[in-house]
């Protein structure tokens, strides 16, 4: 699978499983789901590194880093 298609997978299982509410927690009944993407070039053009970060109401759920290659898991929804 490519890196591109993991995002994707990774976005698409986010928003299809929404996160439940904390114990004893009240609904607000306003949610906010964001996603942030970085792009940096390094040394004008040779080097690129690209970070994706998808967040859930204020709170960072997971990240892709191209340095790394991998999707990381913030909290047990992003793991």
């Amino acid at each position: 699978m490519g890196r591109g298609a993991a995002a994707g997978a990774g976005l698409g299982a986010l928003v299809g499983l929404g996160a439940p509410p904390g114990a004893g927690a009240e609904l607000s009944g306003v949610f906010q789901f964001m996603g942030k993407i970085e792009c940096h070039f390094i040394n004008g053009t040779e080097k690129l590194r690209l970070v994706i970060g998808f967040i859930y109401n204020w709170e960072e759920l997971l990240c892709f880093d191209s340095d790394v290659g991998l999707l990381v898991g913030f909290t047990p929804l992003g793991r």
